[in-house]
C-alpha cells in the first residue's frame, strides 16, 4: 500500500470536502408548484373516445384560456393551472359544444374532469349549469428542509 505525501493527502481530503459540499446544496433545490392540473377524457353518448376534440379553459377571473386537443384515445391534460374559477369547454365536428362551469382549481390539486359530447350540430351547444364535484385524484405535498439543529434538538424517545 502506498501513501501520499501530506501535502498530497490534504489536496485529497480538500477535494473531497469541496465535494461534499457542492452536491448536498444542488439537491435541496425543489420545483415550487403553483398551480393544478386539469385532465380527462371526452367521449361520445355511447363512451366511445372521441379523437381531436378542442378543448378550452377560460379563466372567469382574467378571461385568459388555452386550449389543447384530445389524443386518438379521447385523453386531454392541461398541467399549471392556476387557482381560481374556470369555464372548459369541448368542441368537435358532428357534436354539440359542451360547456362546464364553475370548476375550482386549488395549487397542487388535479381535477378529473371526464366530458361526454351529445351528437348534434356545431351551432348548437349544450351548457351544465349544475356543475359536478370535482374528483380530486392526487394530493399535494408540502415539504419544508429541515436544519441540523432541529434534528439535533428533537428528542430521542429512548433511542441512541
Amino acid at each position: 500500500m502506498r501513501y501520499l505525501p501530506v501535502g498530497n493527502r490534504i489536496a485529497v481530503l480538500g477535494a473531497a470536502a469541496a465535494l461534499v459540499m457542492i452536491f448536498p446544496a444542488s439537491s435541496v433545490t425543489h420545483a415550487q408548484v403553483v398551480g393544478g392540473t386539469i385532465l380527462g377524457t371526452v367521449s361520445d353518448p355511447s363512451g366511445a373516445a372521441v379523437p381531436k376534440v378542442a378543448v378550452s379553459v377560460k379563466n372567469l377571473a382574467t378571461g385568459v384560456a388555452r386550449d389543447v386537443t384530445t389524443d386518438s384515445a379521447g385523453f386531454y391534460t392541461l398541467p399549471n393551472v392556476l387557482p381560481g374559477q374556470y369555464d372548459v369547454t369541448a368542441s368537435a365536428p358532428g357534436f354539440s359544444t359542451l360547456v362546464r362551469s364553475g370548476i375550482t382549481m386549488a395549487v397542487g390539486q388535479t381535477v378529473e374532469l371526464n366530458l361526454t359530447l351529445q351528437v348534434g350540430a356545431v351551432t348548437q351547444q349544450v351548457e351544465v349549469t349544475g356543475a359536478a364535484p370535482s374528483v380530486q385524484t392526487a394530493t399535494s405535498t408540502v415539504s419544508e428542509q429541515v436544519s441540523a439543529t432541529t434534528v439535533r434538538q428533537l428528542p430521542l424517545n429512548g433511542r441512541d
